[in-house]
């Protein structure tokens, strides 16, 4: 459940006025109203409503006793009949200023996405609620694992013509420790149908595990699945100034290998004791940036049209993810180790071709090696940031 609220916490919230996680109302005035702030919050993070508050200036106004109960039975009736699939609020009576509101705690919902029972599906952004896209839906659906995206045909391409058949012949061998020919010939199996049956390949086109993994060039088709890199002189973007910008191509493993190489590149060298001979490191970690390069390439959601950004500044440098954290997962949890793959078959392919092992153990590594590293679960841009700070004075 969500955490409950203290009076001093309330009013501290009062004081800051409302925001994605926080909605002030006087009155609910029907079902179909509070169903709407319901889903809202049950599709994005979860949330608070608290309700006896003018939502103008956030003074208490209060409720009488006959409010509480018809806002109490108006609360009920819309999650349980006008939220789609139903939920279970909780709900608690406070007293601030000698006056009584009603807090409604709303968890992030499990069953994604929500509609009102007249087909609105609906999201918080910022202070507001916003009725949903189709890809805003679809995203959703795919989080909660009704489909996985990655498993998806890739519009316009075709496995006959766009399969890079080096890349996947050398994935294949490494992964089963024989060629791709002897094991079609043990089976008695085509090509295609090894294709198929591994989910590289959909009707006739690759899917888009296969497009970023096995394409010589997928931006052709997708031009999301890029990276772009930049280096700023100062603390912020700049259209105009900048020491260095790249747009990063390739199937996933060119991508890591450019994208460490422009890292190196353009980060500080630094001298460790130990003789005339010895090789300098970058200011940050090396394996540092691995874990979180690496993260963004599996983790990053691909429906998402955007790509991985990757920004060196004087102060900082920030691996920019497409895609919050998946499935309901947070800072704290994944800082404990937890782990839900959102690209299963692309994390499976990662743990062959790329430094990743699918433990769940990047976060802790890329602390380890860089402790002054930020994480940030950015849920109203749906991006994940790793913020690293330079150490380059």
């Amino acid at each position: 459940m969500k955490e409950l609220l203290s009076i001093d916490r309330i009013k501290e919230i009062l004081e800051l006025g409302e925001d994605s996680l926080h909605q002030f109302k006087l009155l609910v005035n029907n079902e179909e109203q509070m169903a709407k702030i319901f889903v809202s919050f049950l599709n994005m993070g979860g949330g608070y409503v608290l309700i006896g508050i003018n939502d103008k200036d956030n003074s208490v106004e209060g409720l009488t006793p006959d409010q509480i109960r018809r806002q109490n039975q108006i609360i009920s009736n819309a999650a349980s009949e006008n939220v789609v699939p139903p939920f279970s609020p909780f709900t608690e009576n406070k007293i601030i200023n000698d006056k009584r509101i009603i807090v409604i705690y709303i968890q992030e919902g499990k069953q994604k996405p929500y509609k009102t029972k007249s087909g609105k599906y609906l999201q918080r952004v910022g202070s507001d609620k916003r009725i949903m896209d189709t890809e805003q839906i679809g995203r959703l659906i795919q989080d909660k694992g009704h489909t996985t995206f990655e498993e998806d045909e890739a519009n316009g391409t075709s496995w006959e013509e766009d399969l890079d058949r080096a890349l996947y012949y050398s994935y294949f061998e490494k992964f089963h420790r024989k060629s791709v020919q002897d094991h079609i010939n043990e089976l008695g199996i085509s090509m295609e149908q090894l294709l198929r049956a591994t989910s590289i390949i959909k009707n006739s086109g690759l899917t888009h595990a296969g497009l970023i993994c096995f394409c010589a060039n997928p931006q052709v088709f997708k031009p999301s699945y890029s990276i772009d890199f930049a280096h700023f002189p100062g603390l912020e973007k700049s259209d105009d100034s900048y020491i260095h910008k790249e747009k990063i191509t390739g199937p996933i493993t060119i991508l890591f290998r450019r994208a460490i190489e422009l890292l190196k590149l353009h980060l500080i060298q630094i001298k460790k004791e130990g003789g005339f001979n010895s090789r300098p490191e970058i200011e940050i970690h090396e394996y540092a940036l691995e874990e979180a390069l690496v993260n963004a390439l599996v983790h990053r959601n691909y429906s998402i049209n955007s790509t991985i950004k990757i920004f060196i500044f004087q102060d900082r440098v920030e691996i920019q993810s497409p895609g919050k954290l998946f499935n309901s997962l947070s800072i704290a949890s994944i800082l404990s180790g937890e782990s839900r793959q959102r690209n299963p078959k692309i994390a499976a392919i990662a743990t062959i071709e790329l430094p990743y092992s699918g433990l769940g153990s990047g976060i802790n590594r890329i602390r380890k090696h860089h402790p002054d590293s930020q994480f940030i679960n950015d849920i109203e841009t749906d991006q994940f940031k790793v913020i690293f700070k330079r150490n380059n004075n």
